[in-house]
């Protein structure tokens, strides 16, 4: 469920980027096509809706529980 709700909150997020930073010549390959930023800014809300790496003192805690 974190996944979809970051892919959608990234998605919303590029393309609004999409829409609004238009390239003036057209040969920005990110910003002229809005559904590619949109793609790409729900991968960017995926990976930052991965769960964070533990802290090293929660994993020392951890191993001397054993």
């Amino acid at each position: 469920m974190r996944y979809v709700v970051g892919f959608f909150i990234g998605s919303a997020i590029g393309l609004t980027v999409g829409l609004l930073a238009k390239c003036t010549t057209g040969m920005c390959p990110l910003t002229n096509n809005p559904w590619i930023t949109s793609f790409l800014g729900g991968m960017m809300g995926v990976m930052l809706a991965a769960k964070p790496p533990e802290k090293s003192e929660d994993r020392d805690q951890k191993t001397e529980d054993r």
